[in-house]
């Protein structure tokens, strides 16, 4: 994923924190839909492995260890969008 260097914050309840949460989330999810050896839930024909509101997320699964390979996904995921940033463990 690109970067790109920022000196100021995104305010909470600006409106542009919900453009840069939808760029960010957006590599999320599409390494989610590729993850594979999980069946995710359906609602109908739909899958539904994660359900986003405003910024917030939430992973599900059928089995303890689908939610674990989404959260592995999910750290990675996180750790390589702020690998300059000092945050991962």
């Amino acid at each position: 994923m690109p970067t790109f260097l920022s000196r100021i914050r995104v305010k909470q309840g600006c409106p542009f924190s919900l453009l840069l949460f939808g760029l960010f989330i957006d590599g999320l999810e599409k390494r989610l839909n590729a993850l594979e050896g999980d069946t995710p839930p359906m609602l109908g024909q739909l899958v539904v492995h994660l359900f986003l509101y405003v910024d917030n997320l939430a992973l599900m699964s059928h089995t303890p260890a689908g939610l674990q390979k989404q959260l592995d996904v999910l750290q990675v995921f996180c750790c390589e969008c702020q690998e300059n940033q000092g945050y991962c463990v």
